[in-house]
């Protein structure tokens, strides 16, 4: 009799807990699952105000990933590790690296980490760039 009454207890609070585990997502809202979203990231570093001969060569792949890029060009995010100013070529240093930060502004750069020659430099924009 002492076990019969263990199982039917054990049996009652089983039965509780399946009915709270049931009824506890008749009372949740239902939230539906958001659309996935592509987002690519293109990532430069070491750019060193580089431009020159091969600057449209490189503005053409950056062009050419955004195009590819499976969310279409307005997923994509170019991204930049540093180091975009400072040991620049003459056509950019000699214009306090001006030049570079206006290219990588119309390139559609979004971040950049501040790099190890751009933190050496007193300039304002380093921070930005």
């Amino acid at each position: 009799m002492h076990g019969s009454r263990r199982w039917r207890s054990g049996l009652a609070l089983a039965g509780l807990s399946a009915g709270l585990v049931v009824l506890a997502p008749l009372g949740a809202n239902v939230v539906e699952a958001a659309p996935v979203v592509d987002i690519t990231f293109l990532n430069i570093n070491d750019f060193h105000g580089r431009i020159g001969g091969d600057t449209m060569e490189f503005a053409a792949t950056i062009e050419q990933q955004r195009a590819a890029a499976a969310g279409g060009a307005t997923s994509v995010a170019l991204l930049s590790a540093g180091d975009n100013i400072g040991a620049s070529l003459f056509n950019s240093s000699s214009a306090d690296d001006q030049p570079t930060i206006d290219f990588l502004n119309a390139m559609g750069l979004r971040a950049s980490a501040v790099g190890t020659t751009s933190s050496t430099r007193a300039s304002p924009t380093s921070a930005t760039t």
